[in-house]
């Protein structure tokens, strides 16, 4: 029966993912886009190893203080974030080595005044490019803009179905109608709309259920859901993982369309752990998941393809159906592969002023893969 349920939990994922694609495509076939996609999918079928994904932290700067975050404040410094003309760089390499999505994310990306600059220089390569934010800055004359640079999706984080609690847990009261209003500002721009949730202990499974019933009367084409890692504010919060019963419970909300999960089945790898992502954080740092504090180098030093060349080529995590961070085994499996490809790549691990002061590679923890 644990087998046959996987199965289905698979086919659900695989027929949401087609039908999510097919959407975005009918609304947005663009030559760049169709040719970017037909070339991933060759490169793949030749054997090469590609990214799916590639999740770009513009910013850890943000109007909430979630207590789910990864970015603490002295990630919010904006002194050492990358430059435009550094992020086009980066954003040409996603392109080179087969990354066919690109997430942008934060914090919350849209306090940069060129996040539109940076979606049509990724639109003009063929790259599907995905808002994750948390809604404050979603208003009408924002979203116009951004479907002129020509944003393929946009996710808005809804934490709780009650406005009250989703503004405690942000930190900042009025949030949730922002979120909201945002979601709605972008239906009527006709941008894709997804919600971008995690499954707590406290909203298993009649929170999430009513998130879902938001998403549909907004319209959204999709609702995804997360489950908690243990990175950032969460670093300690062993009583915030799911049991195993909870975690069935939130698979069973997935849809054959619009409702899904990163590990859809009980045996299901992330996205990590198939080596199909790899985040950059707003410093340049290379992590193999954006929630991994585990970094392999910077994007300025080493270049975002020699680094991905290293990392495909050795990284295997097996750890099926939980996410690496959430186990001693996993976050040690993270580090030692990060410390390998630093050392291959020559990049310094101990700082020039000794080892009393804190090792390079190893950035401020994330949380549960959504800041904004």
């Amino acid at each position: 029966m644990d087998a046959l349920t996987s199965a289905i939990l698979r086919m659900k994922a695989a027929s949401a993912l087609t039908y999510r694609l097919a959407l975005l495509l009918r609304r947005d076939h663009s030559r760049p886009i169709l040719r970017s996609l037909k070339e991933h999918s060759l490169r793949r079928l030749r054997g090469e190893k590609l990214p799916t994904v590639v999740d770009l932290s513009l910013t850890y700067r943000c109007q909430c203080n979630c207590v789910h975050c990864y970015a603490d404040a002295d990630a919010r410094d904006t002194r050492n974030e990358l430059s435009a003309e550094q992020w086009k760089a980066v954003i040409n390499d996603c392109r080179e080595i087969g990354a066919p999505l690109l997430i942008l994310t934060g914090g919350d990306p849209l306090l940069r005044d060129d996040v539109c600059e940076l979606i049509a220089h990724a639109r003009a390569l063929g790259l599907i490019t995905r808002l994750a934010t948390n809604g404050h800055l979603l208003t009408r004359d924002r979203v116009a803009a951004l479907k002129r640079a020509g944003l393929t999706q946009a996710a808005v984080s809804i934490d709780s179905p009650d406005p009250e609690t989703h503004d405690r847990l942000r930190g900042v009261s009025g949030a949730f109608e922002e979120a909201v209003q945002g979601l709605r500002n972008l239906r009527e721009a006709g941008i894709p709309a997804n919600i971008l949730t995690y499954a707590a202990r406290g909203n298993v499974s009649d929170g999430l259920e009513r998130i879902i019933a938001l998403g549909r009367r907004i319209g959204c084409m999709s609702v995804f859901i997360l489950y908690p890692v243990m990175a950032g504010h969460w670093s300690e919060a062993t009583e915030e993982i799911l049991t195993e019963d909870e975690q069935a419970r939130v698979r069973a909300l997935q849809t054959w369309r619009m409702v899904h999960s990163e590990m859809p089945a009980r045996d299901s790898l992330c996205c990590t752990c198939k080596t199909q992502m790899v985040g950059v954080t707003a410093q340049g740092e290379v992590a193999a998941c954006p929630t991994s504090p585990y970094t392999m180098g910077n994007v300025l030093k080493q270049g975002l393809k020699q680094i991905w060349a290293h990392h495909a080529a050795s990284f295997s995590v097996d750890h099926p159906g939980v996410c690496p961070m959430n186990t001693d085994w996993g976050r040690r499996a993270l580090q030692v592969h990060a410390e390998k490809v630093r050392e291959e790549l020559g990049v310094e691990t101990v700082p020039p002023g000794g080892p009393d002061q804190a090792p390079l590679g190893v950035t401020e923890q994330r949380g549960t893969g959504k800041a904004c």
